[in-house]
């Protein structure tokens, strides 16, 4: 087995972007809609109520979800089973997002409420590497002070934006920031802000702020009531110290030079794992869904090579062996939860 060059595909949502998913892939021939602002890479799931969007299809006709589950160990490598949910939904759920507009104030779960409430496998942790920030560019993350679940109640039953976001932290973001979203933190990607991000393979969402984006209420709360959906989202404030293990300021430039650089904060370990690797670096056998950032250069490994270049995106199985990076080139390289990096 060899990389996997994954094609673009930008299942249709409730949301608009900006084009640049098809600019960074450099398109060519118009194939890319440029209002779309998901490119779901490497998925093994599909899109919440619609069975048919949003899987990966790989060169040979098969899902790349049924061919993982049907070959563990050639995808993820000796000792790939999975406690409590097959062993493709090991494999993060990696996206270019494109925010044309602000998204809406949201929460995932976390797989204890996706499993109890939901009927879920899991629930959804999820990362932002961002790629693109317009100056005075902002994400809201989390609440200010404690927010009582009544009063949230009343907000989403009104449809109280403004008063949603005022409770909110704002939190600015430029290029190269790192942000992790732990399930149940309420959260909004300001507009203009271009990002890949990386999460578990699920797609839960309970939407705070419907109202400009959905024709009702009845997609907003993945199909529960809304009381019983409120119960996924952590209420309490976020502090400047949890602020400092979510937050990594400027990890493209801080990494620059280095062959392979951490990207997450230790707390998402348990979830993923999310590397910087560039010129020299080789990546060990093992499951990583890679996309070309910067670039170009090659990926080789025993009796094979491919040339990458920006835009780029691979599903690379464990059978392909150590990949070796060569090349002016920078990747971001995600990997299944518990899988580290030799020193």
């Amino acid at each position: 087995m060899r990389p996997v060059i994954l094609p673009p595909q930008l299942p249709s949502t409730f949301y608009r972007g900006f084009g640049r998913i098809a600019d960074f892939r450099g398109d060519r021939d118009g194939s890319v809609p440029r209002d779309r602002p998901e490119d779901w890479i490497g998925s093994t799931v599909s899109r919440f109520g619609d069975p048919g969007s949003g899987l990966t299809v790989l060169p040979d006709g098969r899902l790349m979800r049924d061919a993982v589950d049907a070959a563990p160990g050639d995808w993820l490598g000796p000792g790939s089973k999975a406690a409590g949910v097959p062993a493709s939904l090991t494999i993060p759920l990696v996206k270019y997002l494109d925010a044309g507009q602000r998204l809406p104030v949201h929460v995932h779960p976390d797989d204890a409420f996706a499993r109890s409430r939901l009927g879920a496998p899991q629930g959804k942790t999820e990362a932002w590497l961002i790629l693109q920030a317009p100056a005075g560019s902002r994400v809201h993350l989390g609440w200010r002070d404690e927010m009582p679940v009544w009063r949230l109640a009343d907000l989403v039953r009104r449809q109280d934006v403004p008063a949603m976001l005022e409770a909110m932290n704002p939190v600015p973001v430029a290029t190269g920031d790192v942000v992790l979203v732990p399930a149940g933190t309420a959260h909004a990607v300001g507009e203009g802000v271009f990002l890949v991000e990386v999460q578990q393979a699920a797609d839960l969402s309970i939407l705070l702020e419907w109202q400009a984006f959905l024709t009702d209420s009845g997609q907003a709360f993945g199909g529960a009531d809304l009381d019983v959906a409120l119960g996924c989202v952590d209420v309490a404030p976020l502090t400047s110290e949890v602020f400092d293990e979510l937050v990594v300021r400027g990890a493209l430039d801080r990494s620059a030079g280095q062959a392979v650089a951490r990207l997450l904060p230790d707390a998402a370990d348990g979830y993923f794992g999310a590397w910087l690797v560039r010129d020299g670096a080789t990546l060990p056998a093992g499951y990583s869904t890679a996309v070309v950032i910067e670039g170009s250069g090659t990926l080789s490994g025993d009796g094979w090579a491919t040339d990458v270049e920006r835009g780029m995106s691979l599903a690379v199985p464990y059978a392909a062996g150590g990949v070796h990076v060569a090349g002016p080139v920078t990747l971001a390289a995600f990997t299944p939860p518990g899988r580290g990096w030799p020193a």
